[in-house]
């Protein structure tokens, strides 16, 4: 499932640095947890924040999209069935 995408949003102030306010671009963003009604909450707002993002049910689901598309991060909850989210993390460093 893909929701929203694109755009130039602030997301903090890096003036301490000395190099002006941070920018994020619209990030593709894969979403896997198992819990239905915080999946669409996190995603509503990651989309509100111009990301486009897609979601998994579970750790296998995640695996499966990770092989067949590139994203910009991975968000992943840590219990799921299936896969958990760190093995899953593991599997995605490994493929790196």
């Amino acid at each position: 499932m893909v929701i929203g995408g694109g755009g130039h949003y602030p997301v903090g102030d890096s003036h301490s640095l000395g190099i002006g306010p941070v920018y994020f671009m619209g990030m593709h963003v894969l979403l896997a947890e198992d819990d239905r009604q915080l999946q669409r909450q996190l995603a509503e707002q990651l989309t509100q924040f111009g990301h486009q993002v897609e979601t998994a049910d579970d750790g296998l689901g995640a695996l499966a999209i990770i092989g067949q598309k590139a994203f910009d991060i991975v968000i992943l909850d840590w219990m799921m069935p299936g896969v958990d989210g760190s093995p899953c993390c593991a599997s995605c460093a490994k493929g790196a």
